[in-house]
């Protein structure tokens, strides 16, 4: 596929998503409400290994509801699948859908914010989506955004609408949010997605290779991004280490004698006893408190 889908669809069994051949669409599972269906689909070790890529569309009325500890609730509850290694993002960023949010868009895009600072991310992505109108209300993500309904335009087929659009694109990067006819499966969408392609690529060769090409650089430019936003961070953990070893002797002193007197004082029975609940709790081999060879601490 020249541009990168967002398949989103109301959540299925585990079992029925996993059996479901790889397509390359990206499945954006729309989230109602958070039950005991919704963790037995998504920790599913079908869902949470398989490698298939996902992100999430959370209904507006969901984070609208009214409940004590917002942040935490959805925090803990989301939390793992965000960091999913699967988990779509974009500059190594996480992505998150918003559908047909009602009350004002900046407190339910404050209580995002809040989510994802407490897990710890110093950035994300939102795209706040009104299906009715099939437009986008409100986003960050510096890209050409389109969406698609198929049940709402059922008037025209999705191959017709498709080879439409890509008669009229202009070299750019697309993401587009496609709400597919009728459940369609995947499958059967990108099946007639791809079709679309070919005979447009039969018809105008020339405009699908610069098509194809803009998506490749895209792709190299995002690696490109995450690649430098790692070296950014490597460099500022390496500033913060040579700052520390600047630290005044003075300062170095009270740390060493705090260790001393909170530690060295105790009676050696207390700390071999402390040693005793390592190996209880499984963070040190038993053998090692007899054998100074033997590895102390496990992995």
């Amino acid at each position: 596929m020249i541009f990168d889908f967002i398949f989103l669809s109301k959540l299925s069994s585990a079992s029925s998503y996993n059996s479901e051949s790889e397509t390359g669409l990206i499945s954006g599972h729309i989230v109602e409400k958070i039950d005991g269906s919704f963790s037995r689909f998504f920790y599913d070790p079908l869902v949470f290994g398989n490698g298939k890529r996902f992100c999430l569309a959370l209904d507006g009325q969901l984070l609208e509801s009214d409940f004590d500890d917002k942040v935490n609730f959805f925090s803990e509850s989301l939390g793992s699948i965000f960091f999913n290694s699967s988990y779509f993002t974009l500059n190594g960023h996480p992505v998150i859908i918003v559908l047909n949010a009602r009350k004002k868009e900046t407190n339910t895009l404050d209580l995002l914010r809040d989510i994802f600072k407490y897990l710890g991310y110093d950035n994300f992505y939102y795209c706040f989506i009104n299906r009715f109108d099939q437009e986008i209300d409100s986003t960050n993500i510096d890209l050409d955004l389109h969406v698609f309904d198929g049940e709402e335009g059922a008037d025209h087929s999705t191959g017709n609408w498709y080879l439409s659009f890509l008669e009229e694109s202009k070299v750019s990067q697309k993401l587009i949010f496609f709400f597919p006819p009728h459940s369609n499966a995947s499958t059967d969408v990108h099946s007639e997605l791809n079709n679309v392609e070919k005979e447009f690529r039969e018809r105008n060769p020339r405009v699908f290779a610069l098509l194809q090409e803009q998506t490749n650089f895209a792709k190299r430019f995002e690696q490109c991004e995450i690649n430098i936003q790692g070296l950014r961070k490597d460099l500022e953990s390496r500033d913060e280490y040579i700052a520390n070893l600047n630290i005044p002797e003075t300062t170095l002193k009270r740390v060493s004698d705090f260790y001393y007197h909170e530690y060295e004082i105790l009676p050696l029975w207390y700390k071999r006893f402390g040693h005793l609940i390592k190996v209880f709790m499984g963070k040190r081999s038993f053998r090692s408190l007899f054998d100074d060879k033997v590895k102390k601490y496990k992995d």
